[in-house]
């Protein structure tokens, strides 16, 4: 039997837990989603490992819920009204076990992808929970360093053409290139419907998109579906 008919055979949720990781990422990826691991994207790898870390973390949090409960002493809580995490998946990985992080990059590399490379799939989740008409900004690195030289720019406020952005992203420096492109270092993107609010005068401009690594055809449909909505709305 192959792994897929392994995990369909047990019919048991595989617990994650050092080494088991490959083993639980491979049944919530073929049960739980319906993927072929064979032609599995990152985005499917993503989503298989959040499962299992998420199922994880929230089996210990319901445990220490119940200890915290029979003991019967007091809570002390923190309400925060933003909800803009970032990214969670290496520092939940981290939290776990020890080696349980290295055991998910070699679990992965013999899968044929790359730690680093299916966490960032996590920023288009953050950035997806972020409304279309919020005053955001991402920057370049040459502004970050220009800005705030002296400290992190996230969360900053900076002044784009007398309106106040607050900054969720800076993109990294980029190394090593033959050839670099300055302006990028310098650039401020912000979403496409507060350009818009901003500027609703405006009636010509240029929208630029680049796909992320193996996520062209998904660029594409995306782009067609905005494109049709904006055809649709005159």
């Amino acid at each position: 039997m192959n792994s897929i008919d392994t995990q369909f055979a047990t019919r048991r949720n595989v617990a994650l837990q050092p080494g088991t990781l490959q083993a639980a990422l491979l049944d919530r990826l073929t049960r739980t989603l319906g993927k072929n691991p064979e032609s599995a994207t990152a985005r499917d790898i993503y989503d298989a490992l959040s499962l299992a870390v998420r199922e994880e973390l929230t089996l210990r949090w319901l445990t220490t819920q119940r200890r915290v409960a029979n003991a019967h002493v007091k809570r002390v809580c923190y309400f925060s009204v933003e909800y803009l995490p970032g990214r969670t998946l290496l520092n939940a990985l981290s939290s776990l076990e020890d080696g349980l992080l290295q055991e998910a990059r070699i679990a992965l590399r013999d899968m044929g992808h790359d730690l680093d490379d299916i966490a960032a799939q996590e920023v288009e989740d953050v950035l997806r929970h972020i409304p279309a008409v919020a005053d955001v900004a991402v920057i370049g690195y040459d502004l970050g360093k220009a800005f705030f030289p002296a400290g992190n720019a996230l969360d900053k406020i900076i002044s784009v053409e007398g309106f106040p952005y607050r900054v969720i992203g800076v993109f990294e420096h980029r190394k090593g290139q033959l050839f670099q492109n300055p302006p990028a270092e310098k650039q401020v993107l912000v979403p496409y419907q507060t350009y818009r609010k901003h500027h609703p005068a405006d009636d010509e401009h240029f929208i630029g998109a680049v796909a992320a690594p193996g996520k062209m055809a998904e660029a594409k449909d995306e782009i067609s579906a905005v494109l049709r909505n904006m055809r649709l709305r005159r």
